[in-house]
Formats: structure tokens, C-alpha cells, sequence
């Protein structure tokens, strides 16, 4: 989980270059063993490492150490240059209140550990220095830890000096220590010196090698003593070495854990190991089942403690009590039973079923089966009830179904051998009736409405000869003239439909030249003076407005014409355009406006309203549901500005298309 959000973090920078101008390789380690407790969560120490990268530079982030949020404030992080020429380790503090902190001017709060110099003069167990290309420790025994690689070992002679390299190991030189230490307390303090030191320099070689200037000098110094320290002195070492064998999650036997009463896994670091003493569960009533002297190893630091659902992961079980596993083959094969080879309980084989069956001797009474034969299936009886319940049945050919059976409803086109229920029938009829009134959806409504004849087509066909054909245009008349007086025409009214031309019907008439003379030689003053005013078909000035009422017109070619442009001013709310007022409309936002769009060009013509709107990204503009957008979003127009839109419809405004034609105009 994340630190808590009330811990201040500072960066922490910085960049190192060798004198030769190489950039060294490795990390700077920032260290504190502090636990701090913020907004209630107790933060454990753990190293922040920041590695270096290509130019040498360095950053890191770290929580501050007097911030007013934590508990306890004001301590320091030991800084350690984990590279080669990095300095020696030193403490800085990382106030809450820094913009950030460079590791070159940052001012250490404790000096540097220094080393005391080093000295070739004959020694007494306590000399220890340093030379280049490694520490050189001398003890008392005439053995030192050469510059060289931590596994070699150089004897040294009375004076100190250097005399040659042996075959000596840090294993020998431990257990030479170890013998000395093994004392009655009439030894001197050097002896116990030349223990601390040599298992110091060893842990610090081999486990702390990354840190070469920082918890070593301390070991050493504190096997570096005259025999008048306390004995926390020596714990001083002791914790250490405690220290570094937790670094590397080293195994570290904690104690043991009775399982009686199925407990919670312990709070513990990586290595951390308990041995159970009493057989039960651990992790809970829901945990893994374990035995005494088996092993409880913990992988994970600072693993909280929990039951096995919530910290089982973080742990493994060793099984040591193995006085009951039972073992078998090293390979069987599949299905094959299981079954214990000789009497010591401990060990298994596979078995056949053939070898079971034989092993068993089983018979058929053995399993509750005395009553079963061989009989063959044609002559196996047939029980009482059984039989019942057969003649329950009906049988597979012409059954004779009592009550109300059901079957499967047929899809409306099946047309197979599929049993059809009254579901199906019902659904057919529905079908073949379709919408047809209630005075006609039965066959026998139809028939009464064709008269109940059986021969409707022939009774239709033989009185449909009998009337006239109507692509003959009357051409099949037995009668013109009959059939003229029928429709009431005089004999003058029959010789004009008879007629052949527009003269002989004006002889007829006896109308002279009068029918052919134009009306307007027989206007009157007012029609004279409407007709005066009327447009020629050929060139004229129209004047005023001319309302077409939604009609075409045909092939027109315009010339010189305008648009009639609706100036609706100031505008919010609730707007309306309404297109018989014009198709050009200008407008100024003054507020949040809902606009609507009336009367358009009916459906199948294409009717446009061009928008020059003002300021209209200065307030909500709210365009008609039916306004589609690219995108479908909206465009965002210019709070103080010019912005003109266009919007299309061809179906009468179920839809317009909404375009940006242009935004912010100067």
C-alpha cells in the first residue's frame, strides 16, 4: 500500500563524476531504522535505493523526518554512496518544509565515521587500518584479511608486516576464533577482540559487501575494545550481525507456536522460522493442519500478523513428522486401485480390477444381488407393478390419448408429419381470417355474402357480358342515340355530341365568329383594369410578394435575387425560428437560449436556415432534439464573437443536419 497521504516527501537529487570523468556504476542508499507512526499506520524502516543513471545523476523522493504529521520527528537518514570512490556514509536530515535537497551542498548533521589511520607498527590485537584495495585487519594470531578477494588470507609477522599469502580460509580463521573465545574468563579482552573481529570482517565481507563504508567500520570498531566496554558493548556487534543476517532474510529461529487452539500466523520478517509444538491448525479454524515439530518459515518482511487467508501467502509450512506418510510406486497405471503392499501400513501397490476381484472372491450375494440370473432379456419377468405402469401407456401405434395432452407447437409454415395442437390450428385460422370484419371470418358469412351460389364465378362472368367493355370507350354502344335519350339529351344536344369538329358545333350553336373573338374585346372597365395589371407571360416587372404556398416551380433561371433575412436582435430562452418569416436569421446571445425551428419546406424538398449568432458561446445554447451534429457533439462557439452556422432538412424537420460554417469572424 502507498505511505499515507499526511507524509510530506522531498526530492532528493544528486550527480557524481569520477575525477578521469568516467560516470561510476551503482546505487545510493538511504537508510534509517526508525518506525514512524502516521495517520495511524505504523511505517516500518526499509532502505530506499536510488540507482545511478547514465550521466551519474541520481533522484529520489524521501519522507520527510520532522514532519509535524509523524511520530516521533526529527531523526535522520544515513546516506551511503554505494559505488566505488563513494564517500564514507553520514546522516542528513529532510525537513518537511524543503522545495528539495542536492546531496552536494546538503550539510551532514553527525561528521563522517572516520577509520584511524593506517599503521605498520607491531600490534597487540587491536590494530586495524586501511590501505588501498581493501581493509587489512591484523589479530593477534598472526592472521589478517588481506586486500586481495574476502576468501584469502595473509600472515602477518610480529611487527605487522605483510609476509606472505596462505592457504588459510575465513572458515579456519572462524574456528580458530571460535576456540579462543571458548574461555574461563581469565583470557584478555584481545582474545575476545580477535572473535568480534574476525566474524565481524567476515559477515561484512561476505554479506554486507554492497556497504563498504558504512555498518563494516562499526563492526570493527566495536571488536576493536581494550576490555573495559560494558557488555552492551558487544551487543552493540551482536545486533549488527542481527542486522545483516536480516538484510539477507536469513533463517532465524523464533520459537514455537502451539496449534491446539488454531492461531493466527505471527507478525514476522522474511527468514523469520517457528516450529509447531502442538498439533492443530495455524492461520485460524480455516488454516492448513499441522504437526508438532513440523515448520512455519516466513517469506515475506514485515508480513503482518493474520490467519491463513489474509498472510497464508506469505508463508511456507515444512512437514517434518513423516513417522506416517505412506509411499508407493514411483509410476501406476490410470484407474488402477490402491492397496497396501505387507503389514507395516507405509507402503502401497497398484491392483488390477481382475486382481480386486480375485482378492475379494465376491458373489453375487455378497452385494445384495441373490435374486439376479442370466436370464435373457426376451424372457426376463416382468413385475406386477411394473406392468401396471405399463398399461398406463399408450402404445406406439394409433395411441388413444385420454385427458389433455400436449405436444410441441409447430412453427405457422411446418408442413411435415409434426402432430398439430389446437395451439398451431388456432394460429392458421387466426392467419387465414386476418383483419376481415366479424361479419365475414367464417365460410359460411362468405357464402351468405355471395348469395350462397355455388357457381358465384359463372353467375359473375355471365352478367359481366352483358355490360359494356370500358376500354371501348363506349365504342360498343348497340344504341348512341337510344342510349343519348336515356341521358336526357335533346336532338340538338345529340348532333352536338355527335359532332365531328369545333366548327360544326359552332354552326350548331349557331355562335358565328363570336365564339372565336379574344375575351379581352369584351372586358369590362374592371376587367379591363385587372388585366392591365396582370404579368405577360413573356418579359414584366413583378412588384410586391408573391406566395407560391409550398408549390414547385418548374425550371426557373434566377438572376440577381436575395434572401429575406430574419433579424431576431437580442435573444434567450425560448427562440423559435420560423422560416415563413425568412431562412436568414441573425441574432445576439444575451443569455442561456433554447432555440426552436418552425414551419420548414415540406417533406421531399430540401429547406435550409443560415445563423449569424452573436456571442453565442457566451451563454447555453440549447439546439431542437433533431439538431444532428458532426461528431455527434455540438460545436462550442465564441463567447465574444461572430460564429455562422447552417442547418439542413429534407423532411419537413424530423431532422437537421447542424454545420459550423464559420467561428469568430473579424
Amino acid at each position: 500500500m502507498p505511505l499515507p497521504v499526511g507524509w510530506t516527501l522531498i526530492p532528493v537529487v544528486a550527480a557524481y563524476v569520477g575525477r578521469d570523468g568516467s560516470v561510476p556504476v551503482g546505487q545510493v542508499a538511504f537508510d534509517s531504522a526508525q518506525i514512524v507512526v502516521v495517520d495511524g499506520v505504523v511505517v516500518v524502516p526499509r532502505r530506499i535505493l536510488a540507482t545511478l543513471n547514465a550521466t551519474g545523476a541520481i533522484s529520489a523522493e524521501l519522507p520527510s523526518t520532522n514532519d509535524p504529521d509523524i511520530s516521533p520527528g526529527g531523526w535522520t537518514y544515513t546516506v551511503r554512496e554505494l559505488f566505488e570512490g563513494g564517500r564514507p556514509a553520514y546522516a542528513i536530515e529532510v525537513p518537511f518544509n524543503a522545495v528539495s535537497i542536492d546531496l552536494a551542498t546538503a550539510i551532514p548533521v553527525t561528521p563522517a565515521d572516520q577509520l584511524p589511520p593506517y599503521t605498520d607498527a607491531p600490534h597487540d590485537g587491536t590494530q586495524y587500518g586501511r590501505q588501498d584495495g581493501g581493509w587489512v585487519v591484523f589479530v593477534s594470531s598472526g592472521l589478517a584479511l588481506g586486500a586481495g578477494p574476502p576468501d584469502a588470507l595473509t600472515q602477518v609477522n610480529a611487527a605487522g608486516n605483510t609476509l606472505s599469502r596462505t592457504g588459510y580460509t575465513i572458515a579456519t580463521l572462524i574456528a580458530h576464533a571460535v576456540a579462543r573465545v571458548n574461555h574461563t574468563g581469565t583470557q584478555l579482552a584481545a582474545t575476545i577482540s580477535d572473535f568480534a573481529l574476525a566474524v565481524g570482517l567476515y559477515i561484512t565481507a561476505h554479506i554486507a559487501a554492497v556497504d563498504p563504508h558504512g555498518d563494516r567500520a562499526f563492526s570493527v570498531q566495536r571488536g576493536n575494545h581494550t576490555g573495559t566496554q560494558l557488555a552492551a558493548t558487544i551487543s552493540d556487534f551482536n545486533t549488527t550481525v542481527d542486522a545483516r543476517l536480516a538484510a539477507v532474510d536469513a533463517m532465524s529461529f523464533k520459537g514455537v507456536i502451539d496449534c491446539s487452539a488454531n492461531p493466527n500466523y505471527p507478525a514476522a520478517d522474511a527468514g523469520h522460522t517457528y516450529v509447531i509444538s502442538v498439533d492443530g491448525r495455524v492461520g485460524g479454524a480455516s488454516g492448513p493442519s499441522v504437526k508438532a515439530g513440523d515448520m512455519a518459515l516466513c517469506l515475506v518482511d514485515a508480513s503482518a500478523a493474520g490467519n491463513h487467508a489474509t498472510v497464508g501467502a506469505n508463508w511456507a509450512l515444512l512437514e517434518m513428522n513423516l513417522d506416517g506418510a505412506v509411499i508407493g510406486p514411483a509410476s501406476t497405471t490410470n484407474e488402477y486401485f490402491s492397496v497396501f503392499d505387507g503389514t507395516s501400513g507405509k507402503l502401497i501397490k497398484a491392483f488390477t480390477a481382475a486382481q480386486a476381484k480375485t482378492a475379494l472372491s465376491l458373489a453375487k450375494a455378497d452385494v445384495g444381488l441373490g435374486n439376479v440370473d442370466n436370464t435373457s432379456d426376451a424372457n426376463k419377468p416382468v413385475s406386477t407393478a411394473q406392468q401396471t405402469a405399463i398399461n398406463l401407456k399408450a402404445p406406439l401405434a394409433s395411441p388413444a390419448f385420454t385427458d389433455t395432452p400436449t405436444a410441441p407447437t409447430a412453427a405457422a409454415a411446418t408442413n411435415n408429419q409434426q402432430i398439430a395442437n389446437t395451439e398451431f390450428v388456432q394460429g392458421l385460422i387466426a392467419d387465414l381470417i386476418a383483419s376481415s370484419p366479424g361479419a365475414l371470418d367464417t365460410l359460411n358469412e362468405l357464402a351468405a355474402a355471395l348469395g350462397d351460389d355455388a357457381d358465384f364465378v359463372g353467375t359473375m362472368t355471365t352478367a359481366l357480358a352483358t355490360k359494356l367493355v370500358k376500354a371501348s370507350n363506349l365504342a360498343d354502344l348497340t344504341n348512341a342515340d337510344a342510349a343519348l335519350t336515356n341521358l336526357g339529351a335533346t336532338t340538338i344536344g345529340a348532333q352536338v355530341f355527335k359532332a365531328a369538329t369545333a366548327a360544326a358545333i359552332r354552326t350548331l350553336l349557331e355562335l358565328g365568329t363570336a365564339a372565336t373573338t379574344a375575351a379581352t374585346a369584351y372586358a369590362t372597365a374592371a376587367q379591363g383594369t385587372t388585366a392591365d395589371a396582370a404579368l405577360a407571360r413573356a418579359g414584366g416587372t413583378m412588384s410586391g410578394a408573391v406566395n407560391a404556398a409550398d408549390q414547385n416551380l418548374q425550371r426557373p433561371v434566377l438572376l440577381d435575387y436575395g434572401v429575406t433575412r430574419q433579424a431576431l436582435g437580442n435573444v434567450s430562452g425560448a427562440t423559435t425560428i420560423n422560416l415563413e418569416s425568412g431562412n436568414a436569421v441573425t441574432a445576439t446571445t444575451t443569455g442561456a437560449t433554447t432555440w426552436t425551428f418552425s414551419n420548414p419546406a415540406p417533406t421531399g424538398n430540401l429547406c435550409a436556415i443560415f445563423l449569424r449568432l452573436t456571442n453565442g458561446g457566451s451563454a447555453a445554447q440549447t439546439w431542437p432534439a433533431a439538431a444532428k451534429w458532426q461528431g455527434g457533439t455540438a460545436p462550442t462557439l465564441t463567447a465574444a464573437g461572430i460564429d455562422e452556422l447552417l442547418f439542413l432538412t429534407s423532411d419537413a424537420g424530423t431532422v437537421w443536419r447542424g454545420f459550423l460554417c464559420a467561428l469568430d469572424i473579424k
